[in-house]
């Protein structure tokens, strides 16, 4: 005797497919939804669903395509081309906008913190160049406390260095003779520089 599941499974296979289709994709673009709007510490956001949901469902949904495709053979060759050509044309699309969509939330959010980080450093600079009265020789003397001339002890301006994320070069730093400072990183053809000129 098959499982309730199994039976239903066997009669219905394009609706189990397109059910599976659905549940696939449904927790992957909410993941990607919570990226995007930055609610990476809510606790509906985790990476372990997208592992899941990418192994288990693929394999039901091949075998969901591969029943039903078989079973609308049997009942007719060309009402099999056309549910079956519906399906992958719909899968690929589905899955590539998936997968091109994740990326473009990626590249965001590294661009978001890079812009995040230069401006950290930027600030941490600022109030250095106010206690010391110069700016710092490298941005290492930012990360332990330091007296001034008169005696006064402040510090660490950054408890550490933030690191560029990846596909991005680490965070130069230039001091110039009148004062002035620029912070910037390069990456995924793009340049960001604090402050903006």
């Amino acid at each position: 005797m098959l499982p309730p599941f199994v039976r239903w499974w066997l009669a219905r296979p394009w609706k189990t497919f397109w059910l599976t289709v659905l549940v696939f994709l449904g927790p992957l673009l909410a993941q990607d939804v919570l990226m995007w709007s930055g609610f990476t510490d809510s606790p509906l956001f985790s990476p372990a669903i997208a592992r899941v949901f990418g192994l288990a469902m693929p394999v039901l949904m091949l075998a969901s395509f591969v029943w039903a495709t078989w079973a609308s053979w049997r009942r007719s060759k060309i009402g099999a081309i056309t549910k079956v050509g519906v399906p992958v044309l719909a899968y690929v699309l589905l899955v590539g906008g998936s997968v091109v969509l994740m990326e473009a939330v990626r590249a965001q959010a590294r661009l978001a913190k890079v812009n995040a980080d230069t401006r950290a450093i930027g600030s941490a600079l600022s109030i250095y160049a106010q206690h010391k009265g110069r700016l710092p020789a490298t941005l290492d003397e930012l990360t332990s406390s330091t007296t001034n001339g008169r005696n006064e002890v402040a510090g660490p301006f950054l408890l550490r260095l933030p690191t560029a994320p990846k596909g991005w070069t680490d965070y130069g730093y230039e001091a110039r003779a009148d004062g002035t400072f620029s912070v910037r990183s390069e990456g995924e053809g793009r340049t960001v520089v604090f402050p903006e000129k």
